[in-house]
């Protein structure tokens, strides 16, 4: 943690600021209504990320699971797109084989 002061807030990192006040509704509201507004705190903390808790979440890691994710289905859609391709090559070759086998059962026995 590092303490900023008064107004040196880094800008890079005015998204993510988050501020919290030291009073809440229900202690200001008693505050209020017992007269002790002389003890009524008016300061707030403002929360900013830094680089260093910014370099802690980045890294490598979800480009290079990205990538391997991309890879293995890469490699799984090549081995279904070649067993498909092999299926169709044998069903050809059966049909072939078939249709000269009935041929040359048709020509043997020849219907009158």
């Amino acid at each position: 943690a590092e303490f900023c002061g008064k107004g040196n807030q880094p800008t890079r990192f005015e998204k993510e600021k988050l501020g919290i006040p030291f009073l809440t509704l229900a202690t200001t509201k008693y505050i209020l209504e017992t007269g002790a507004s002389d003890s009524l705190c008016e300061y707030s903390i403002d929360i900013y990320s830094s680089p260093d808790f910014e370099d802690q979440y980045e890294s490598s890691t979800i480009l290079v699971t990205t990538i391997v994710i991309g890879v293995v289905f890469l490699a799984m859609g090549t081995v279904f797109f070649m067993y498909d391709w092999f299926v169709q090559l044998r069903n050809k070759q059966l049909v072939g084989a078939a249709a000269s086998a009935s041929a040359m059962i048709s020509s043997l026995f020849q219907a009158t």
